[in-house]
């Protein structure tokens, strides 16, 4: 849907302006709202959301002018210099997205080899910088906006929406679905987003954390950004020792490593149950959206089919982008990496949902030397 009007405005995202990205992630909350309450009127449930929009810019400041040539250092300040990234973020509730941002793995200012290979076996230093703002009932802003509209924020346990006889109470502000809560006032609680963005710094922003409540309810953002560098820092150490013995750590690698222990069988998480997925699936059928994915055409099924087969497979592109950047994190290490959240945040009693996902960003590209 958010393809779809981002398509509305210009066929090229890159050319939209930071005002009319903003304004299409605002039209995508409110359309899905909508559109969710006009396929189940009697609908009392409702969720969080978060979207993150990542473009790239184009730097074309200096394509017109002159400069001697000179040979370029892979991965360094001139690989990454021609990186501009812009990250748009929308969220509804308490769903939260960190940044986080590392200092160099080892000395930009040199050294000596010795006092490197020191660096390079230490810890990365990482800092967590929050990207959103949960929408608490506590909120200041948020609770003077309930209760102008005739609604209240009472505590029991957390502070909860309530609205006259209506037997509710809601522990966020904002939302999609909920419409008994809304249907009383639409400005109680809303399912507007707060729209931000802002400009990665190359080598600097590293990744970014996009978890529920269940997570962030025991976890630190510090922590979280923490436990995920740590992931990553295990990944290219194993990688720098299989350089030493000349092996090379494939993505396919990568998803044994990280994996290893449940083959093993003698680490199993816990909280994974192997009927779940089955068990949903039967659920599925009765979904809203089920309904709507079997009502498409037996051309429009066989075109899509059709788009899969030509595309390249996952593993293809992640063999691509690893072979393109340094710094190329591999899926199967990020899964890792959201499996330890999810089973610190276990062990503290998390009595919410979790779902985490992780974005990393790869910013030195490999230059070929001639």
């Amino acid at each position: 849907m958010l393809a779809q009007t981002l398509a509305a405005s210009s066929l090229d995202v890159s050319a939209l302006s930071k005002a009319a990205i903003e304004r299409s992630l605002t039209d995508v909350f409110h359309q899905i709202d909508r559109a969710y309450e006009r396929r189940n009127r009697g609908a009392s449930d409702g969720a969080t959301a978060l979207v993150l929009l990542i473009r790239w810019v184009e730097d074309r400041s200096g394509l017109n002018r002159r400069r001697p040539p000179r040979e370029m250092q892979p991965g360094g300040e001139d690989c990454m210099r021609r990186n501009r990234v812009q990250i748009f973020l929308a969220h509804a509730g308490d769903t939260r997205a960190v940044l986080g941002k590392v200092l160099p793995r080892w000395s930009e200012a040199g050294g000596t080899e010795r006092e490197a290979e020191e660096a390079r076996g230490r810890r990365t230093k990482v800092k967590a910088d929050r990207l959103t703002q949960d929408h608490k009932p506590s909120r200041d802003d948020e609770r003077l906006r309930i209760e102008r509209h005739g609604g209240t924020v009472v505590d029991l346990g957390c502070p909860r929406v309530m609205v006259g006889s209506v037997n509710m109470a809601l522990a966020v502000s904002r939302c999609l679905g909920d419409f008994a809560l809304k249907r009383f006032s639409e400005h109680i609680v809303l399912s507007t987003p707060d729209v931000s963005s802002r400009e990665l710094v190359p080598g600097r922003d590293a990744f970014v954390v996009i978890a529920s409540d269940g997570l962030w309810d025991v976890l630190t953002d510090e922590e979280a950004a923490k436990l995920v560098q740590r992931r990553i820092d295990n990944f290219f150490q194993r990688s720098a020792k299989r350089g030493e013995r000349g092996e090379e750590l494939s993505p396919a690698n990568a998803r044994e490593t990280g994996a290893e222990k449940t083959k093993r069988g003698g680490d199993l998480d816990g909280w994974f149950d192997p009927g779940e997925e089955a068990r949903e699936s039967q659920d599925e059928g009765d979904s809203w959206w089920e309904r709507g994915r079997q009502r498409k055409s037996k051309a429009q099924r066989d075109g899509e089919r059709e788009a899969r087969r030509t595309e390249p497979s996952e593993q293809d592109v992640e063999a691509e982008d690893a072979e393109a950047f340094e710094d190329y994190v591999p899926k199967a290490v990020l899964e890792a990496a959201a499996n330890d959240l999810i089973r610190v945040a276990l062990a503290r009693m998390s009595q919410d949902n979790i779902s985490v996902l992780i974005v990393h960003f790869g910013w030195k590209r490999r230059t070929s030397q001639k």
